[in-house]
């Protein structure tokens, strides 16, 4: 191993301004030293060129292959200097993220640590037309859902995580976490394409070169959840976007996210597997809703099934969040008849243009309602995978999964779309009549660590 002074100047030829371009930042030139036990890395910086704002980075180590091989570290900048120390043999090249506020990444450069092998490699990574770092691999990712036993059931290019070839369906225990970052200067509540982030930047000939996108916002998570979680459950993620003033646009404005759901799948190696949300409205489940936008959306969801459903990375879809009351969940027939019609409609059609993905959605907590619509669950859910719910139980989750376990024809896998257990609970659950905890429910306040 190498002591790799690396002397990261932080010069303005080395960053570029602004998060998310669709650029990459030029490679540094790393020192290639002669082996040491000290296995550390040293970075310093030059503390009157740092950018403004910068107040700690993230350390990522890869080998030749572009694999992480080592934790991230993120550092707090409180000098000119500091030492990561135990850097795996493998490294070969440091990836150094520039954080401001602890977590918004600014700028990022990358440095070659040891060797000229590892520098030619590095000088060909960095020229200007070097391909995608993560290209998705040929091969097919297939997902299926079973009861027995209560999992999922993966056939890929792979087992999760292993560099081999495809193999047999494998057991998939769903380790994952729910992510839809925003942006500084942004809401997840603008526009119906709300969340979605993941997006490629794109050009426009004769204007400018390219427009943004939050690479750098998403690339930091990615790197601290691979590892840690196995699969993403996004909110959005659409093959068309509203314009400016929040209405589809005629040609649409289209948008690919192929960059971030091959750096998900990065080769296979240690994947992410994504479950894409389509936000469709209440608009497309609802009796009363308006159909010009129930078209748009219907169209959306359509271009955007065509634009993942190959893609390796991709375990499935949730069509919609938290939509629909009890009126539409067995109290009210001719509401529930039409919302259980367009979730048949759309699980359909779904099924057939992903036949290798899962299809669902996901619904509140809500276990009366589930036993009401046990009928029309029964008769409309057939071509869902699985029941998608958003559980926030105080203190025990038994009330949540009892009504799906007495579906009996509509029995499916259950998948924790969300998943909360707040730091305190109520012991006595009463309401009282105006829909309110009573006072005795308000005595029972307990804190739980």
């Amino acid at each position: 191993m190498h002591v790799r002074d690396l002397g990261i100047a932080c010069i303005a030829s080395l960053l570029l301004a602004g998060c998310g371009s669709t650029s990459r930042d030029t490679f540094s030139q790393g020192s290639g030293q002669a082996p040491t036990p000290d296995n550390r890395v040293v970075l310093r910086f030059d503390a009157a060129t740092l950018p403004e704002g910068v107040d700690s980075v993230q350390a990522i180590f890869v080998d030749g292959s572009q694999n992480r091989v080592a934790d991230v570290v993120e550092v707090p900048v409180t000098g000119t200097d500091f030492v990561i120390d135990n850097v795996p043999p493998e490294a070969a090249f440091l990836e150094v993220d520039y954080l401001r506020n602890g977590g918004f990444a600014l700028y990022e450069s990358y440095h070659a640590l040891n060797g000229p092998e590892v520098l030619a490699q590095q000088d060909r990574l960095s020229s200007p037309d070097r391909p995608v770092l993560y290209q998705a691999q040929a091969g097919k990712s297939v997902w299926t859902t079973s009861l027995s036993p209560a999992r999922f059931n993966l056939e890929a290019y792979g087992n999760p995580g292993a560099d081999v070839g495809p193999l047999a369906a494998s057991p998939f225990p769903v380790r994952g976490v729910g992510y839809s970052p925003t942006p500084i200067g942004a809401s997840n509540k603008d526009g119906p394409n709300f969340g979605d982030v993941f997006w490629d930047g794109f050009y426009i000939p004769g204007e400018r070169t390219d427009l943004l996108d939050w690479e750098k916002v998403w690339k930091r998570d990615l790197e601290n959840i691979r590892g840690r979680f196995n699969s993403v459950r996004l909110y959005s993620l659409v093959a068309e976007h509203v314009d400016s003033t929040g209405q589809f646009t005629n040609p649409p404005q289209a948008r690919t996210h192929k960059k971030f759901l091959d750096a998900c799948w990065n080769n296979g190696h240690n994947p992410v597997y994504v479950m894409v949300g389509i936000p469709m409205p209440s608009d497309c489940f609802l009796q009363s809703g308006n159909a010009g936008n129930r078209a748009n959306w219907e169209r959306v969801y359509a271009s955007t099934l065509e634009q993942t459903k190959d893609h390796p990375a991709v375990m499935g879809y949730t069509f919609f969040n938290e939509i629909g009351g009890i009126d539409e969940w067995g109290l009210d027939p001719a509401k529930s008849d039409f919302y259980w019609g367009q979730i048949k409609k759309y699980a359909d059609q779904g099924k057939a243009a992903a036949p290798d993905k899962l299809i669902g959605f996901s619904y509140f907590d809500a276990p009366p309602n589930v036993t009401s619509a046990k009928n029309y669950m029964t008769q409309y859910g057939g071509s869902i995978d699985y029941w998608g719910i958003n559980s926030f139980q105080g203190t025990v989750i038994g009330p949540t999964l009892a009504p799906y376990k007495a579906l009996d024809g509509a029995s499916k896998p259950v998948l924790f779309t969300e998943f909360g257990v707040p730091a305190t609970g109520h012991s006595v659950d009463e309401i009282s009549s105006a829909d309110k905890p009573t006072q005795a429910g308000v005595n029972s306040i307990y804190s739980d660590d």
